[in-house]
Protein backbone atom coordinates (compact mmCIF):
# COMPACT_ATOMS: atom_id res chain seq x y z
CA UNK A 1 0.00 0.00 0.00
CA UNK A 2 1.17 3.51 -0.66
CA UNK A 3 0.89 6.46 1.68
CA UNK A 4 -2.00 7.78 -0.41
CA UNK A 5 -4.07 4.67 0.32
CA UNK A 6 -3.26 4.68 4.04
CA UNK A 7 -3.82 8.40 4.69
CA UNK A 8 -6.73 10.43 3.33
CA UNK A 9 -5.77 13.40 1.18
CA UNK A 10 -7.00 15.95 3.72
CA UNK A 11 -5.04 14.37 6.57
CA UNK A 12 -1.93 14.02 4.37
CA UNK A 13 -2.03 17.76 3.63
CA UNK A 14 -2.42 18.58 7.32
CA UNK A 15 0.51 16.31 8.16
CA UNK A 16 2.67 18.15 5.60
CA UNK A 17 1.65 21.52 7.04
CA UNK A 18 2.52 20.45 10.60
CA UNK A 19 5.64 18.44 9.74
CA UNK A 20 8.14 20.68 11.65
CA UNK A 21 6.10 20.36 14.87
CA UNK A 22 5.52 16.64 14.30
CA UNK A 23 9.25 16.02 13.79
CA UNK A 24 10.03 17.98 16.94
CA UNK A 25 7.59 15.93 19.02
CA UNK A 26 8.87 12.63 17.57
CA UNK A 27 12.47 13.61 18.38
CA UNK A 28 11.46 14.51 21.92
CA UNK A 29 9.86 11.08 22.36
CA UNK A 30 12.94 9.34 20.94
CA UNK A 31 15.26 11.33 23.19
CA UNK A 32 13.78 9.60 26.25
CA UNK A 33 14.15 6.04 24.95
CA UNK A 34 16.98 3.63 25.65
CA UNK A 35 18.25 0.99 23.27
CA UNK A 36 17.19 -1.70 25.76
CA UNK A 37 13.58 -0.45 25.60
CA UNK A 38 13.55 -0.38 21.80
CA UNK A 39 15.06 -3.83 21.31
CA UNK A 40 11.89 -5.42 22.70
CA UNK A 41 8.71 -5.75 20.64
CA UNK A 42 6.55 -4.12 23.32
CA UNK A 43 9.00 -1.20 23.45
CA UNK A 44 8.48 -0.60 19.74
CA UNK A 45 4.70 -0.86 20.15
CA UNK A 46 4.79 1.69 22.97
CA UNK A 47 6.98 3.97 20.86
CA UNK A 48 4.58 3.73 17.90
CA UNK A 49 1.65 4.70 20.13
CA UNK A 50 3.60 7.60 21.67
CA UNK A 51 4.55 8.85 18.18
CA UNK A 52 0.90 8.61 17.07
CA UNK A 53 -0.26 10.58 20.08
CA UNK A 54 2.50 13.22 19.90
CA UNK A 55 2.07 13.72 16.14
CA UNK A 56 -1.65 14.25 16.69
CA UNK A 57 -0.90 16.65 19.54
CA UNK A 58 1.43 18.62 17.23
CA UNK A 59 -1.48 18.94 14.79
CA UNK A 60 -3.55 20.62 17.51
CA UNK A 61 -5.63 17.66 18.68
CA UNK A 62 -6.46 17.11 22.34
CA UNK A 63 -4.83 13.89 23.51
CA UNK A 64 -6.05 12.40 26.76
CA UNK A 65 -3.40 11.08 29.13
CA UNK A 66 -3.86 7.43 30.05
CA UNK A 67 -3.14 8.02 33.72
CA UNK A 68 -5.01 10.13 36.25
CA UNK A 69 -3.21 12.73 38.35
CA UNK A 70 -2.07 11.68 41.81
CA UNK A 71 -2.93 13.82 44.81
CA UNK A 72 -0.56 14.42 47.72
CA UNK A 73 -1.62 11.14 49.38
CA UNK A 74 -0.76 9.10 46.33
CA UNK A 75 -4.40 8.24 45.60
CA UNK A 76 -5.72 8.69 42.10
CA UNK A 77 -8.40 11.30 41.67
CA UNK A 78 -11.52 10.31 39.83
CA UNK A 79 -12.21 12.95 37.23
CA UNK A 80 -15.09 13.15 34.85
CA UNK A 81 -13.63 13.84 31.45
CA UNK A 82 -15.15 14.16 28.08
CA UNK A 83 -13.72 11.65 25.69
CA UNK A 84 -11.37 13.26 23.18
CA UNK A 85 -12.27 13.15 19.50
CA UNK A 86 -10.61 10.36 17.49
CA UNK A 87 -7.05 11.22 16.53
CA UNK A 88 -6.32 11.85 12.84
CA UNK A 89 -3.38 9.44 12.91
CA UNK A 90 -4.62 5.95 13.70
CA UNK A 91 -1.42 3.90 13.32
CA UNK A 92 2.34 4.25 13.01
CA UNK A 93 4.35 1.72 11.00
CA UNK A 94 8.12 1.33 11.00
CA UNK A 95 9.70 0.42 7.65
CA UNK A 96 13.24 0.36 9.12
CA UNK A 97 14.37 0.24 12.70
CA UNK A 98 18.02 0.66 13.64
CA UNK A 99 19.10 0.71 17.28
CA UNK A 100 22.67 1.76 18.08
Amino acid sequence: ATAATIVSGAVAERIKAYMPAIRNNVLMVLAHKTSAELLQRDGKEILADEIRREASRAMGHRVDDDSADDDAGGKKKAKKKRKAAPLPITSVYFSNFIVQ
